[in-house]
This record gives C-alpha cells, sequence and structure tokens, in this order.
C-alpha cells in the first residue's frame, strides 16, 4: 500500500520534468544540448549588402556625426566571404573587417543593420562589383 501511496507523485514528478524540458528545449534554441551554436544563430540575421551603422568613439567619427546630424557615424556594407561575416568600410585605406572586430569597435558595440525592401535588385553581378 505505501507503494502506491508515493507513485502518482513520481509519475507526476517525471511528466512535469519531461513537459518542463521538452518547452525549454523549443523556448531556448540555443542551448548545448540541441548541438546549434549561438553564432550561427546571430549571423542568421545578416544577408549579403546589408549596411550596418553604428557610432564610432574616435574624434574624426564624432565631426562626421556632428556634420550629419546623425546618432550614427560609422557604416559599411556586410559581406559573407567563406563562410564568415565581415564589413566593407571606409577607412584608411577601404578595406574588409570580420564583422565581430567592426562591432567591436563602436560605442558600447551597439549597431543597427538596415536591408533594401526589395533586395532582389541587389543582383550576383552588382554583388561582385
Amino acid at each position: 500500500m505505501k507503494s502506491k501511496k508515493y507513485l502518482f507523485p513520481v509519475i507526476t514528478f517525471i511528466l512535469s520534468f519531461g513537459c518542463a524540458l521538452f518547452v525549454a528545449l523549443k523556448v531556448f534554441p540555443n542551448n548545448p544540448f540541441t548541438g546549434k551554436k549561438l553564432e550561427k544563430a546571430v549571423e542568421s540575421k545578416f544577408k549579403d549588402g546589408d549596411i550596418i551603422f553604428q557610432t564610432s568613439e574616435s574624434k574624426q567619427c564624432e565631426a562626421v556625426r556632428i556634420a550629419t546630424n546623425s546618432k550614427f557615424s560609422h557604416c559599411g556594407i556586410i559581406y559573407d566571404i567563406n563562410g564568415q561575416w565581415f564589413v566593407f568600410e571606409a577607412v584608411q585605406p577601404v578595406k574588409l573587417t570580420p564583422l565581430e572586430d567592426w562591432i567591436g569597435h563602436g560605442k558600447g558595440n551597439k549597431y543597427v543593420v538596415k536591408r533594401l525592401k526589395n533586395d532582389r535588385v541587389l543582383t550576383p553581378a552588382i554583388y561582385k562589383k
């Protein structure tokens, strides 16, 4: 009789734990159990040709921000090159900068990404140029 008394709470606990685990895996897809990495989830929001903006902390960029009356002082174009994201930016000299490094140069590591509403105009030939 005693073993039957504890059977219901044990079954309830197992079912509750299983449901909670299932929900947690669906709600938090970047958990260590799914094999997905956070970097891939974040990177998927970028697309070749996206324009990325930031507020840089350099004196030159501060002058640009004031002159343009914008909260942003620097921008670039995002490209995926062999599975890694880069920003094509106009600094001396114009260069490709790894996306993570580019973000690190901004105030508070903050940035904004914008995309053309009709990105079909960005053909492979345009990307190549």
